[in-house]
């Protein structure tokens, strides 16, 4: 195994392909263990193959490719875990009604309103910046249960801001 980690790590994709079949039945059953169903098995294995592709240049021993894979295959089980829980609750019921509630009419400025500002900023951008606007969370909470890093939270945020104050 030792050589197609060494082959694949040059950039040999066929190598690449064999390691993979080599051990899709071992992260298959990690990735069961972990999630509730095929299609997120298939999801967090495809994700994990594909960033095992890119950065199989940090892998520093060779001996180390398995404890690698499936380290990164468990965080991205984590992480389809987490946003699952975020994708259950609709965007609008967890943030749009909540704010639309306190301010029922509120007029941002001419036929502006806050939903139609929001509008234009994609899903990880609204709860970001709901999770901050409503205090709920510090950019380090936020990080942690949606498994970023902090300075990712944080440009994410700024960038909603900014779009926001846009169209204004």
């Amino acid at each position: 195994m030792k050589d197609l980690v060494r082959k694949a790590k040059e950039g040999d994709t066929d190598a690449f392909s064999a390691l993979v079949k080599l051990i899709s039945p071992k992260l298959y059953r990690i990735a069961l263990s972990k999630l509730e169903n095929s299609n997120d098995v298939d999801d967090a294995i495809q994700e994990t193959m594909i960033s095992a592709f890119r950065n199989l240049h940090q892998l520093h021993r060779l001996s180390s490719f398995n404890h690698w894979i499936t380290t990164n295959l468990k965080n991205k089980c984590i992480e389809i875990n987490k946003r699952k829980h975020f994708n259950t609750i609709p965007f609008e019921d967890f943030f749009i009604k909540d704010y639309m509630s306190q301010y029922p009419q509120e007029q941002v400025e001419g036929d502006l309103t806050f939903k139609n500002l929001i509008e234009d900023l994609d899903y990880e951008e609204k709860i970001i910046y709901y999770m901050k606007i409503k205090n709920l969370y510090t950019f380090k909470q936020i990080a942690e249960e949606l498994n970023m890093t902090e300075s990712k939270v944080k440009s994410t945020f700024y960038r909603a801001k900014d779009k926001i104050k846009s169209k204004i």
